[in-house]
């Protein structure tokens, strides 16, 4: 995925001989710190459930418009 998407950081991994450079555990540790509030954003949106849940009615652009409303609350 990392060939195919511009924005896709991974992080680095420990090496069966050693471990990571104090560089290297910085890094991961900002990334995660980034990708901790990424998902806390994308978890306060799901504890509205219409924006969990599959919807089934077919009122025009109603999911865009919850999903609107989610992220504003």
């Amino acid at each position: 995925m990392h060939k195919e998407y511009d924005n896709i950081e991974i992080s680095h991994e420990k090496l069966r001989e050693g471990g990571l450079s104090e560089e290297q555990k910085q890094e991961n540790r900002e990334k995660s710190s980034r990708r901790v509030r990424c998902e806390n954003a994308f978890a306060e949106v799901k504890r509205y459930r219409i924006v969990g849940d599959l919807y089934r009615n077919r009122v025009t652009d109603f999911d865009d418009r919850s999903m609107l409303i989610a992220t504003g609350l």
